[in-house]
């Protein structure tokens, strides 16, 4: 564009691009009159896939003249054709860029699409225009997916399907982040340098595919009998090695791997054992077999002495999936504590006294419910002092009790518990180890036979009286005490007497009289055989005034003696006739007092006479 003395500008509002540039430069050509030329220049590179045609309205203003007249404008228009070069890499139309599908998708996946590209060659003037050639050269290593190429017009896009089953679980499976590449190919089919990628993330759905599995199929284990409540078991696997029990589901989401474990078997199994955990479990989880009830866990139990318990795992609407068999064997342990039948023993616990040292008198009896280790018992006397201890002896394997001491066993020693002795035994286990030997003392009393050892004795004698003429079976005062020290109540104390022999047998064969008579007693006791001992006792033998006074002179009744009437008073009598000396002789065959004879006068109203 030229023009004299003139100014070219154009709208850059019609360049928002940048495109171009107008440029004024004086015409060197024409210097009279001055010139200008206007140039366009390209000064960003063009474009023909952004913008084809450029138009622009160009202005040309001259100068004021010479005469003041105002400058003077006109306007021409400008339009640069772009023409199109084979310099643009293609371009996406379609592209499913994120696409969401499930794992193991049937069992043919050539049918699923999972998603949709298409692009075209950047340069779209005709004649130029190239095929679009589809790859995936990143995200596909394991050669998951391909894509499918169209097989219709341009138009149609390319399709993404799998190449194989896609396992949810299987490493790196959780999502694909792909490279979609797309490449323009010449009219020979080789690929060019035009070329474009977009990424497709491909999240795979976990499905419920997996069944929960326990890592084997059975396990063992050996409890002991006294474990404590809350004792977890341990196990070995199938071939006998350690083994925890994992319960895994392979699914990969918390909706498809969640299950649940429960005990088949009723009690007593499910009341023994509990499981951890117990409630709904997500993926993997470690069983643990809990002691429940320590009472189900016994070895001499035929009963407790093995479990064989089903674990099942089960999805959580309650459907068994998958189970494990566990065998619980349990060990037996020295955990009961002998114990005393009733009674203690096999006979009646009796024993003579003065038995001989060696005498059995009975067998003790206990019991332990111990099944091998600590069922065997040893007996003994117990620790503690006990009176009459020292009597007895235990043989500690057969449990016989024997007397120790023959010279101690003594009814008349424990009289006052009428001939009993108690007694402390003690049975234990055989176990040595004293933190698990175990104990049971008991107490009985054995019952001394009293024998007939010991002679009456007499006691408090004393001595008795009696009137003369005391009738037959007449009880006399006075008491001769007997003891015995044999048991009493029994025929060893029971007494019989008897009066062997009286020293005297009538009141004229005893040297004064009211001596004491002389009688030999006899005590006798009525044991077997029986026990006797003597002792002289004294009766007295009291006189009673039974006999009549006996005048033995004169001779006769009635007798007459003659007397002077010139006697003096207070003279002794003669009689006249004779000359004799009247006097009167009377005898008494009683003792004492009873024999004083006392002489009166009858009949002597008139007081004649006195008597010395």
């Amino acid at each position: 564009m030229i023009g004299s003395n003139c100014h070219f500008t154009f709208d850059k509002q019609q360049d928002p691009r940048g495109y171009f540039e107008l440029v004024n430069i004086p015409d060197p050509s024409l210097p009279t009159p001055p010139r200008t030329v206007a140039v366009l220049n390209v000064i960003r590179e063009l474009d023909f896939e952004t913008q084809q045609l450029h138009t622009f309205t160009i202005t040309v203003q001259d100068c004021e003249d010479k005469y003041g007249n105002p400058p003077r404008t006109t306007t021409g228009t400008v339009t640069v054709k772009v023409e199109d070069i084979q310099d643009t890499n293609p371009r996406f139309y379609i592209f499913d860029s994120n696409k969401n599908i499930d794992e193991n998708w049937r069992d043919n996946t050539t049918d699923e699409v999972i998603a949709n590209f298409l692009a075209k060659d950047g340069d779209q003037s005709l004649g130029i225009t190239r095929q679009i050639e589809y790859s995936i050269p990143n995200g596909n290593e394991e050669g998951y997916f391909k894509i499918e190429r169209p097989s219709g017009s341009s138009e149609d896009p390319a399709k993404l399907k799998r190449a194989k089953t896609i396992d949810a679980e299987a490493l790196n499976t959780t999502f694909f982040t792909l490279n979609i590449k797309a490449t323009e190919i010449d009219e020979n089919g080789t690929e060019t340098a035009q070329s474009t990628e977009q990424t497709c993330v491909v999240f795979v759905s976990d499905i419920e595919d997996n069944d929960p599995m326990f890592n084997f199929e059975t396990f063992t284990s050996v409890v002991d009998e006294d474990i404590y409540k809350g004792y977890a078991l341990v196990f070995n696997s199938t071939n006998g090695e350690y083994s925890s029990i994992t319960v895994t589901d392979a699914d990969v989401s918390v909706l498809n791997n969640r299950f649940r474990l429960r005990i088949v078997e009723g009690p007593p199994a499910s009341q023994a054992f509990q499981l951890s955990p117990p409630n709904i479990v997500p993926g993997q989880a470690e069983v643990i077999l809990i002691v429940n009830d320590t009472s189900l866990l016994d070895y001499e139990n035929q009963d407790y002495q093995e479990y064989i318990i089903t674990i099942a795992v089960d999805d959580v609407n309650g459907v068994e999936k998958n189970s494990a068999t566990v065998t619980v064997k349990v060990n037996g342990k020295n955990d009961n504590w002998p114990q005393w039948e009733v009674p203690p023993y096999d006979r009646e616990p009796i024993v003579q006294e003065n038995a001989p040292s060696g005498t059995e008198i009975l067998m003790l009896k206990a019991r332990d419910g111990d099944i091998g280790m600590g069922n065997t018992l040893r007996y003994s006397l117990a620790d503690r002092s006990f009176e009459g201890k020292e009597l007895f002896s235990v043989d500690s394997e057969t449990g016989m009790l024997s007397v120790a001491d023959g010279a101690e066993v003594d009814w008349e020693r424990f009289r006052s518990r009428n001939g009993s002795v108690t007694i402390y035994v003690i049975a234990s286990d055989e176990v040595d180890d004293p933190l698990v030997n175990h104990r049971n003392e008991t107490s009985f009393d054995i019952r001394i036979l009293d024998v007939n050892d010991n002679h009456p004795v007499f006691a408090n004698i004393q001595d008795s009286e009696a009137d003369e003429n005391t009738r037959e079976n007449t009880i006399l005062p006075g008491s001769v005490m007997v003891s015995d020290n044999d048991q009493p109540g029994t025929s060893n104390t029971e007494m019989e007497f008897e009066i062997l022999r009286i020293n005297c047998t009538s009141e004229d064969e005893c040297a004064n009289p009211g001596d004491a008579m002389g009688l030999v007693k006899l005590a006798s006791d009525k044991g077997n055989p029986p026990s006797s001992t003597t002792q002289i006792c004294h009766l007295h033998i009291k006189d009673i005034n039974d006999e009549t006074p006996n005048i033995i002179w004169p001779e006769i009744d009635q007798y007459t003696f003659n007397v002077k009437e010139s006697l003096l008073e207070g003279s002794y009598i003669f009689d006249s006739n004779t000359g004799a000396e009247f006097y009167m002789e009377a005898t008494d065959n009683d003792f004492g007092d009873n024999a004083m004879i006392v002489f009166s006068l009858v009949n002597d109203t008139e007081s004649l006479f006195r008597h010395t």
